[in-house]
């Protein structure tokens, strides 16, 4: 974990909520977007890293107050949020903390977290958003969808195609065309998504196999239910998804595989823009050596 210092973030803590009582900090979570501070293991306050996050974490804290107790599993519930006087950009947002671990493979191999994670997916993936927040959450197309791809593919062949060894570049090339000339891949119907489904953001308790709540609905947004599917992919694989699937009730297509395995191929590409953004050359590296390993191509 990236390490940071708390202590400007505490003095915003102190400035905007003087009645906080608290004695034990733990920084939880050094992440792409966010700081993230746990008190007392009682409460989770996070801070935007950049403009562009606040934006979206404000949007976010709208969100979870639509979303919750309207979903079979707990979201985070918003109880302390500050923000600048002159601009009014989110500076924090807090809630109480929400039990449980970030799953693991131990929890994957449970049945019953299978059948859990399926229904909550269902019931997300069938929510319906009201007037005021469709602003905040504009419908898309799966064609403005496959848009969105195809920018990232250019973005690819500027930025990260010039960093694999020669013999990769093809093969990368490949990859990416198989997915956005094939019409089927962009014949779903877009729904609301979390986005960001890490197994770090499903949250269980493995004493009881119960899952706890799912956090860090930044990136929630619509679009191709398979972004959804990606973290259990990364995490075990496809028998992990199927198991998820026997709890899932909505169409998902005959190439939802084909759809999940692209999005998680396409991860190391993220990683790779966040380290172009933050200049830190140790996620540029990892992501060149995700996409080679992918490939089956060696890294020189």
């Amino acid at each position: 974990m990236e390490n940071f210092n708390p202590t400007p973030l505490l003095q915003l803590l102190r400035q905007h909520l003087p009645g906080l009582q608290f004695e034990r900090i733990t920084p939880i979570l050094s992440g792409w977007d966010s700081w993230v501070l746990e008190l007392d293991e009682q409460w989770i306050f996070r801070f935007p890293r950049r403009p562009e996050v606040a934006a979206a974490m404000k949007k976010e804290v709208r969100l979870l107050g639509f979303l919750d107790g309207r979903l079979p599993v707990p979201v985070p519930r918003i109880t302390h949020q500050a923000c600048q006087v002159e601009s009014g950009a989110l500076l924090f947002c807090g809630y109480p903390r929400i039990g449980g671990e970030g799953l693991d493979a131990a929890g994957a191999d449970e049945p019953g977290l299978g059948r859990q994670i399926g229904a909550f997916l269902t019931n997300l993936h069938q929510t319906q958003l009201p007037e005021d927040l469709q602003l905040d959450f504009p419908r898309i197309t799966a064609q403005e969808w496959r848009d969105e791809y195809l920018d990232e593919y250019h973005w690819a062949q500027q930025q990260v195609f010039p960093r694999l060894p020669e013999s990769a570049r093809q093969a990368a090339r490949s990859t990416w065309l198989a997915y956005l000339d094939q019409p089927a891949c962009f014949e779903f119907q877009p729904v609301f998504i979390h986005g960001d489904l890490g197994p770090e953001h499903l949250l269980y308790d493995p004493t009881s196999d119960v899952l706890e709540g799912v956090i860090d609905w930044q990136d929630a947004r619509w679009g191709d239910q398979a972004l959804d599917f990606v973290g259990l992919y990364w995490l075990a694989g496809w028998p992990l998804v199927q198991r998820v699937l026997q709890h899932y009730t909505l169409p998902a297509g005959s190439n939802l595989r084909q759809r999940v395995e692209f999005l998680h191929w396409v991860v190391p590409f993220h990683s790779i823009k966040f380290g172009l953004l933050t200049n830190d050359q140790q996620y540029i590296e990892s992501g060149v050596e995700l996409i080679c390993a992918a490939l089956e191509i060696p890294n020189p």
